[in-house]
Order: C-alpha cells, then structure tokens, then sequence
C-alpha cells in the first residue's frame, strides 16, 4: 500500500468518526424541544439504530487500529535504516 493509499484510507477514517460526532451533536443541540428530541430518537427502530452506531463505531475503530499497526511499522523501518546507517559510518 502506497503512503497516498495510507493517507486516503485514514482521511476516510477520520471523516467517518467526525461524521458521526458532527451528527450526534446535531442531534443534542437541535433547535426543538428536548421532549420532542427524545420522541424523535425513540420512535423509530431503537434496535437497528444501536446496531448501525455499533457497527460505524466497529469500523472506525478498526480504521484507527490499522493506521496505528501501519505507523508502528514505519516508525520500525526508519529506525532499521537508521541503525544501519550508524552501522556504515
């Protein structure tokens, strides 16, 4: 994978996580009563609802550790290189 593929993945997984920030604050701070915000949000399907956000949660927390286990092996690489340097010199 390519350091552009790496930065377009986690561009993606940091859009994903502000997305669902940005829409849950919308939610709270929407200008309706807040009786009215609860009906809204437990009206519908409360079951799927969770199981969406669980799933969006899942997935961005698999994105996060992915980036992170993909920055663990570059950060090894250029100490590897480093070393060898230090080696040659």
């Amino acid at each position: 994978m390519s350091s552009e593929e790496k930065s377009g993945s986690r561009k993606k997984g940091g859009f994903l996580v502000g997305a669902i920030v940005g829409a849950a604050v919308g939610v709270l701070f929407a200008p309706r009563a807040g009786k009215e915000t609860r009906e809204q949000l437990f009206s519908g399907d409360l079951g799927a609802q969770k199981e969406r956000l669980v799933k969006a949660l899942g997935a961005g927390k698999e994105s996060a550790e992915d980036q992170s286990e993909a920055l663990r092996r570059k950060i090894e690489e250029t100490r590897a290189r480093l070393r060898e340097q230090m080696d040659q010199e």
